[in-house]
């Protein structure tokens, strides 16, 4: 069961993340890396903006796990990116929702604790559609269990359509998609 953010806790956390942000920057151009402070602003516009799209597209119970996925302490980095003009995908909300959650929740205890574990989240929107492309970047101890987990649920449910999934120790990219 997903917790509940209260207000405080969720300006504490994104304070939090903003001071980092904030702190990043003024050590950029404090040392006169052009570049780097260059591309972490980029990287902070990308994000906001991102932020802004998955909010926009009604699916609350969604956007609220997706943004605050890596406040906890985990052993996996969640990044995400929403590509295509937003609309609602309110009728999408519980099953997007309970599908990423029991992904990453199962992702967790398959991957080596140690190493680092990225999951990158790109979600196109379409006239009729929904793309999801997870790419995984670290090193999974059971991939076998993987594999087999991603085809299961797939057919678990008949709003998810698998359309590829490539699996390796070190990476896995899935892709399905969702009708709207």
């Amino acid at each position: 069961m997903q917790e509940k953010w209260d207000v405080l806790e969720v300006l504490r956390h994104s304070r939090h993340d903003w001071l980092n942000r904030i702190q990043l920057i003024k050590g950029y151009m404090a040392t006169g890396q052009s570049d780097q402070l260059e591309e972490t602003i980029t990287k902070i516009v990308a994000d906001s903006l991102n932020e802004a799209k998955i909010c926009s597209l009604q699916i609350p119970e969604f956007a609220e796990f997706i943004i605050t996925y890596n406040w906890k302490p985990r052993t996996i980095v969640l990044d995400y990116e929403i590509l295509g003009e937003p609309c609602s995908l309110k009728n999408l909300d519980e099953v997007m929702t309970v599908w990423i959650q029991n992904f990453l929740e199962k992702l967790e205890s398959w991957v080596h604790i140690y190493e680092e574990n990225f999951v990158s989240l790109t979600i196109e929107i379409n006239d009729k559609t929904v793309s999801f492309f997870f790419d995984f970047r670290g090193k999974l101890t059971k991939k076998e269990d993987m594999l087999k987990w991603i085809v299961s649920s797939s057919n678990d449910s008949s709003k998810i359509r698998m359309m590829s999934y490539f699996c390796e120790t070190e990476e896995c990219s899935i892709e399905f998609k969702m009708e709207k």
